[in-house]
């Protein structure tokens, strides 16, 4: 016959200067469990329970905020491409759907990624495995006129030799993420170090109706040049770029830092003088090169006249394509 024991026993724990008691319990069950006694201790006293259930809300609001901080920067993101998709985007789209739907895509879209992250691990970019099958080439390119590089070079300023014989032209406004990580990585300069002395470079304004603060960065950006010259633009390009001024604030934290008169370029942007100059940019981008989003980058060589787009953020290894087949 079976026979029913049970066991009592007191154990006393000493945690911050409190016993515990435990109760008999039968030797089928366990003695009082760990939340048990964190219960118990929280009638006791309760701002233990004050305190857990603070960290309880700070911890469910965390999460909270950084589902909704994650899923407002996706849209954000999202929203940004279709408004720069819009700028001539209309008549491109069944083109943009066959290169989207093309069975080399997938592959190409891959090594791109794949030699991006080379470049940023500061190793050599991959080999692909199907030696036609790297990178897309650039959109084929055209022709300039005389008076149409002539006109280019008029309206911006050249960055290195002025004589080089490779010119890349960069569209950009700074509320485009994009553009702001093409400026981050010096994808540019890195161009221009590949080939010494034969490549410079030209920043344009290229902004939409929905990006204020890149029309505003843009009347900064020309207000600055004509109070401090052309290198007193790039050096605020460059920074309003790398410390991401995306608030008029921002801007004039920039110029700030940068030493030049607050109060005089505030009233030229104030005055919006530069706008059709900002436009003309945005003019020739579209209907010479047919730029309809950020950043736009057009390779020239300024023997020949011949140009090649290479669009987006793209690793190096695009602009030595174009470059390579320019110098031909």
């Amino acid at each position: 016959m079976a026979k029913k024991t049970s066991v009592s026993r007191t154990e006393s724990m000493i945690d911050d200067g409190y016993t515990l008691k435990q109760s008999s319990t039968s030797t089928s069950s366990t003695t009082s469990s760990f939340f048990d006694v964190v219960w118990d201790e929280m009638q006791k006293k309760p701002v233990y329970a004050f305190l857990t259930g603070l960290i309880l809300v700070t911890f469910a609001i965390n999460a909270w905020l950084t589902m909704y901080l994650t899923w407002a920067w996706a849209v954000r993101e999202v929203i940004e491409d279709i408004e720069a998709m819009k700028v001539g985007w209309a008549e491109n789209f069944e083109l943009f759907k066959k290169i989207a739907q093309h069975p080399n895509q997938a592959q190409q879209y891959r090594q791109g990624l794949e030699q991006m992250l080379a470049q940023l691990n500061g190793q050599p970019a991959p080999t692909p495995s199907n030696p036609q099958a790297q990178a897309p080439a650039p959109a084929e390119g055209g022709t300039l006129t005389e008076a149409q590089l002539a006109d280019l070079k008029a309206n911006g300023y050249i960055r290195g030799d002025k004589n080089a014989e490779i010119l890349i032209i960069e569209y950009s406004g700074i509320w485009c993420p994009f553009c702001r990580r093409h400026h981050q990585a010096g994808t540019i300069e890195q161009a221009k170090n590949l080939y010494p002395g034969k490549v410079a470079s030209m920043y344009n304004h290229f902004t939409l109706p929905s990006q204020p603060i890149s029309q505003e960065m843009a009347q900064f950006a020309e207000c600055v040049w004509e109070a401090n010259g052309w290198d007193a633009f790039y050096a605020f390009v460059d920074k309003a770029y790398s410390d991401e001024a995306l608030s008029r604030d921002a801007l004039v934290s920039v110029v700030n830092a940068l030493g030049y008169n607050q109060k005089a370029i505030e009233e030229c942007v104030n005055s919006g003088k530069f706008s059709s100059k900002i436009q003309g940019h945005m003019t020739v981008a579209s209907s010479t090169f047919g730029v309809n989003g950020t950043p736009g980058n057009v390779v020239i060589n300024t023997k020949t006249r011949k140009w090649r787009a290479v669009s987006w953020a793209v690793p190096v290894s695009m602009f030595q394509t174009a470059i390579d087949a320019l110098l031909q």
